[in-house]
């Protein structure tokens, strides 16, 4: 506000959208977003106590900001804000403790492998039941009639022959794999079973011997299976024993180039999890570009299918899939995917692709901790140094030291660990929040800053009232308490005026309590016509409401509201 010849000019007055209650919800907002995972919460009141005791004015902020990344101006300038939090002591364990513990994970670790192995066994049977249940189906093709056979497969829940035939093949695939993963020890049998029936031809074999043919089949089927497995698993005993001998003897020969070829391979695992991880992830997300990929896939296949169908059914005089242009003639009204119960297909698809992955999972985790222990046998201080690299890269990045400050990262459920977690640093935040008055774009906030709003004014002035301001630029309220304003804006405001103008900044005693001293100063001292000339009567509020005032040189101007 200019005031000039005693008169505030209202009509050149400007008001600039952010206050002191602004810059407190802006370092709450920013402080959210900095530690999502806070285990307080962070009240308003606090926020607001931040501002007035942390924050200050950069002199130059652009500058100042890039200080902020030397370590030692960090160091000297990061305020860290300690928050109550409740340590838990854990007690000292002995060596006989951490022994017990350390074989009770290993318990842990045996006892999981068990349950896989036993859920694999009861998927391996339930698929062999199945399997049998179709094979006896499939068998009576020959017996039975067409209409009792169709009824049959119908009863399994399957539309037709062709499709009970892939299922069948699908779980000879699955069964074959699970055996072969078996690591059960079968008992070894006395001799080969017989089946005598096998050989002989139908037609010389009674309808008793027929039933005993097909069941002998199928126990045959089902030996032969398990003498392939039995033999592929012997072969697979033989080649990891031959893998060991080799590891041992090269080890023995070539200790580093070992421990090389071991971290190599522990890397690449790692490697490989990650990825199959955010792969994971993506298809999961349904806005993923590798989603919509592998859903237009999906709906690729089901509009071949549809076509073929749809071909077939047109010669028979049915109705045929509608599409419109396509091949050679525009694009397809094929919608797959826009609908949710298309993506529920999708998500029921990947639910079956995600067995196999499961299991290659537990095979990359168990190989993990192989190789770990290895490491930590052979090379007992390289996890430890790679551990030590590994965070002294974190602590050198820009997020950790403006999130963490320059501190070293306490070791996993320490009470250093605890104390850090209930800590916020405050470094570019202090000059961020404050610099919204100069810069309010950095808000959200469209309109011109301070400076830009003072020059404003100034030239709507002549030379003489342009000098008459600028030799008194008077500060108060609350956000003029916040350190380097005064500075601030008189170096600013040297950019604005004429070399050699008489520029004088200047701040109220008491800035919070100013203007209700001011007004409490006035009415104690004007005269009694004054105060009743100015003064709101009882009435006067109530037929005009608490909007209305009464202007006056020390005042506000009245704008009355708009009519409803």
């Amino acid at each position: 506000l200019p005031i000039l010849g005693g008169q505030t000019r209202f009509d050149l007055g400007k008001r600039l959208d952010f206050s002191g209650q602004a810059c407190a919800d802006t370092l709450l907002k920013l402080l959210q977003l900095k530690y999502p995972t806070l285990p307080t919460k962070i009240s308003p009141y606090q926020a607001q106590y931040m501002v007035h005791h942390h924050t200050y004015f950069a002199t130059d902020y652009r500058t100042e900001l890039v200080h902020y990344r030397d370590p030692e101006f960090l160091a000297r300038e990061d305020h860290v804000i300690q928050f109550p939090f409740t340590l838990d002591i854990p007690e000292e364990k002995s060596e006989e403790e951490l022994a017990r513990l350390t074989e009770k994970r290993r318990e842990q670790m045996r006892r999981m492998q068990e349950i896989a192995a036993k859920n694999r066994l009861d998927k391996l049977i339930k698929n062999e039941q199945d399997l049998e249940s179709y094979q006896r189906v499939k068998e009576g093709k020959e017996t039975e009639s067409k209409s009792a056979y169709t009824e049959q497969i119908r009863a399994l829940g399957f539309r037709s022959e062709n499709e009970m035939d892939q299922q069948i093949k699908k779980l000879e695939q699955l069964i074959e794999r699970a055996r072969n993963k078996d690591l059960g020890v079968e008992k070894a049998e006395e001799g080969p079973p017989s089946f005598p029936l096998v050989e002989i031809p139908d037609d010389q074999l009674s309808e008793v011997e027929r039933k005993e043919k097909r069941k002998q089949r199928l126990l045959k089927a089902g030996y032969d299976a398990r003498e392939r497995a039995r033999r592929v698993k012997e072969e697979e005993r033989l080649r990891k024993e031959e893998q060991e001998q080799q590891e041992v003897d090269r080890r023995t020969n070539d200790l580093e180039g070992w421990l090389e070829e071991l971290k190599r391979k522990r890397i690449e695992l790692i490697d490989k999890m990650t990825k199959r991880e955010q792969l994971k992830q993506q298809l999961a997300d349904r806005r993923s570009h590798i989603s919509q990929m592998r859903m237009k896939s999906i709906s690729a296949l089901a509009s071949n299918d549809n076509t073929s169908s749809g071909a077939a059914a047109a010669a028979g005089g049915g109705a045929r899939r509608r599409r419109v242009g396509g091949r050679g003639g525009g694009p397809s009204d094929d919608t797959f995917g826009a609908d949710d119960n298309d993506w529920a297909v999708y998500r029921e698809i990947s639910k079956e692709d995600g067995s196999d992955e499961e299991e290659e999972e537990e095979n990359d985790q168990l190989l993990l901790i192989q190789y770990e222990e290895k490491l930590n046998q052979y090379a007992p201080t390289y996890l430890a140094d790679l551990l030590q690299t590994e965070q002294e890269t974190i602590r050198n990045s820009v997020l950790y030291k403006f999130s963490r400050g320059t501190s070293v990262i306490p070791p996993p459920e320490t009470p250093e660990e605890t104390e850090q977690l209930y800590q916020i640093h405050l470094n570019v935040e202090r000059i961020k929040v404050p610099e919204a008055l100069f810069q309010p774009s950095m808000v959200g906030v469209e309109q011109a800053g301070l400076l830009e709003v003072i020059d404003g004014i100034l030239k709507q002035l002549n030379a003489a009232q342009r000098t008459s301001i600028s030799k008194n630029i008077f500060l108060t309220g609350g956000p003029s308490l916040i350190p380097n304003l005064q500075h601030r804006l008189q170096t600013s405001m040297r950019s604005i005026l004429p070399v050699g103008s008489a520029l004088n900044v200047h701040r109220a005693r008491d800035p919070i309590n100013d203007a209700w001293r001011g007004a409490a100063r006035w009415a104690s001292t004007v005269d009694s016509n004054l105060w009743n000339q100015y003064a709101i009567t009882k009435a006067e509020y109530e037929e005009y409401g608490p909007a209305y005032l009464k202007e006056h040189a020390f005042g506000n101007r009245y704008y009355q509201p708009p009519a409803e």
